[in-house]
């Protein structure tokens, strides 16, 4: 098994960030008491308030993709189009 890091990271809309930042309040719980979840993070940017990078860790590949079909995600992810400025980015992590 090979563990899964990454940056999951989302900009907001303007005017939106209060609200992206209630819905990703309310998926972490969730998303950390899925099996193989390691660390679920959310972190605003210091100089950038609109931009939340989500610092994640998965037990391996499987975790990974049953977080993304998952509850917590997918309602999450059905109110991106009204809350981000642009596409969900994700940066895999190798450790060194």
């Amino acid at each position: 098994m090979t563990e899964i890091t990454l940056i999951a990271r989302l900009v907001a809309r303007r005017g939106r960030e209060e609200a992206l930042l209630g819905a990703i309040a309310v998926a972490v719980p969730a998303a950390r008491a899925e099996d193989g979840c390691i660390a679920y993070e959310p972190h605003v940017l210091a100089d950038t308030p609109g931009t939340v990078v989500m610092y994640e860790r998965w037990r391996d590949q499987a975790a990974f993709e049953a977080h993304g079909a998952g509850p917590a995600f997918t309602a999450l992810a059905a109110q991106f189009d009204g809350l981000l400025a642009e596409p969900l980015r994700l940066e895999f992590l190798r450790r060194v």
